[in-house]
């Protein structure tokens, strides 16, 4: 049985731990532009109270303010679901226009990244059948991590799928979180994923997350999201990493892509056409 190893580098992260002690500190970083602290800082509220929906609607904003529209809209919708009928569902429902919008710029704007990256992997193996069973760990970075997933199976229309267990015995992919991924020469470790195989084909992957930044403050989800949807092409199989700055499968330069590209599909498509 052999094995292989990825890892997605990051060379500078910035941001400090912080801690709000009410969302007008969050919402002073906002307005001051500190987008990425005030991220944190509504994330950390939301920790402390989560049915607020209020600290939601302002947690989604910041994350438009980052660019972050697929894990702001993920927001917006909890808070309309949740409270149909305040306030912050109206505002919400107001923001979730202009985030649709957003992300149908971006995706149209990708419409003309074409073909596949496979001959820049340097190989690749596969799974030999769907669905892949997944097991993550309860944390609350899991529904991060669970989209992640589900972005990869939607976009390739089914080409691979995913079943979500909680009984550890019946996973192929296993993802845990963890402070101590290993940093390594050229840059400090967000994710590792260690792929076993037979030939050609994949028997699992176990999937390493890192849950701290390099200063030590702890990892919002939507930090997370984009490491784990990197991670999730390595664990389809893919051994290398694309050339394009515009792929999620880039060897990461810290700006991370939080949306798939046609490329990015395009291959995973090829591999288990």
């Amino acid at each position: 049985m052999k094995k292989f190893c990825f890892i997605l580098f990051v060379f500078c992260l910035t941001g400090n731990v912080v801690f709000a002690l009410n969302p007008n500190d969050c919402v002073d970083l906002y307005n001051n532009g500190q987008y990425q602290k005030s991220t944190t800082c509504f994330y950390t509220l939301l920790l402390k109270d989560k049915n607020n929906a209020k600290l939601k609607l302002y947690y989604g904003n910041s994350l438009v303010a980052e660019k972050k529209y697929l894990q702001a809209k993920i927001q917006y919708n909890e808070v309309i679901q949740q409270f149909p009928y305040s306030t912050s569902a109206s505002s919400a429902k107001k923001n979730l226009v202009y985030v649709n919008k957003m992300l149908h710029t971006i995706q149209t704007s990708r419409s003309t990244d074409s073909g596949n990256y496979i001959s820049e992997l340097g190989g690749y193996v596969k799974w030999s059948g769907m669905p892949i069973n997944v097991w993550i760990q309860p944390s609350v970075y899991s529904t991060s991590a669970k989209n992640a997933f589900v972005e990869w199976q939607n976009k390739t229309k089914g080409a691979v799928t995913f079943v979500f267990v909680s009984d550890m015995k019946k996973a192929q992919i296993f993802v845990a979180f963890t402070e101590n991924v290993p940093t390594v020469k050229g840059g400090h470790a967000l994710g590792i994923t260690k792929v076993s195989y037979n030939g050609k084909y994949i028997t699992r992957a176990i999937m390493n997350i890192k849950s701290v930044t390099k200063t030590g403050a702890k990892q919002t989800p939507s930090q997370i999201y984009p490491v784990v949807l990197h991670e999730v092409g390595h664990a389809l199989g893919m051994k290398g990493h694309s050339k394009s700055p515009y792929d999620v499968m880039y060897y990461s330069d810290g700006n991370y892509r939080n949306a798939l590209s046609n490329r990015d599909v395009n291959t995973v498509k090829s591999m288990y056409d």
